[in-house]
C-alpha cells in the first residue's frame, strides 16, 4: 500500500520531575521507562516528509519543535532528551547522542540503553 503522508507522534513524558531524574540516571546506567509514563503531546500528518529517511525527518521535527514559534507550544515543552518520536509504526527514542530506534507499540517497558 502506497502512502501518500507521513503520520508523526510526538510523545513526552507526563512528568517533569521523573523526566529530570530519568536524565541524571541515564548518564550512569541502564534504563528501563515504562509506556504509560508517556502522553502523546502533539500528532499531524506530513506530505513534504514523503521520501526522507527516518533520521532526516527526525532532523525536520527537531528543528521544527524546538523553535520558539513550535505547533502546540502553549501545551507541550520543546523537544528533548527522553522525548519520543514516532514516524508511522517506527519509534525513536532522543538520547544524548540523538536517535535511538525502540519499540513503543504496546504495554512493554523500554530497555533505554
Amino acid at each position: 500500500m502506497e502512502m501518500f503522508f507521513m503520520n508523526i507522534k510526538i510523545y513526552q513524558l507526563k512528568d517533569m520531575e521523573f523526566a529530570t531524574k530519568l536524565i541524571e540516571i541515564y548518564t550512569n546506567s541502564n534504563v528501563t521507562i515504562l509506556r504509560d509514563n508517556y502522553k502523546l503531546m502533539y500528532e499531524y500528518e506530513d506530505k513534504s516528509l514523503l521520501g526522507n529517511s527516518d533520521m532526516g525527518i527526525l532532523n525536520h521535527i527537531w528543528n521544527k519543535f524546538n523553535d520558539e514559534n513550535r505547533p502546540n507550544g502553549d501545551k507541550m515543552r520543546s523537544l528533548s532528551i527522553s522525548d519520543i518520536v514516532g514516524i508511522n509504526d517506527n519509534y525513536y527514542f532522543c538520547n544524548l547522542l540523538g536517535w535511538k530506534k525502540v519499540k513503543f507499540d504496546g504495554e512493554e517497558a523500554l530497555q533505554i540503553r
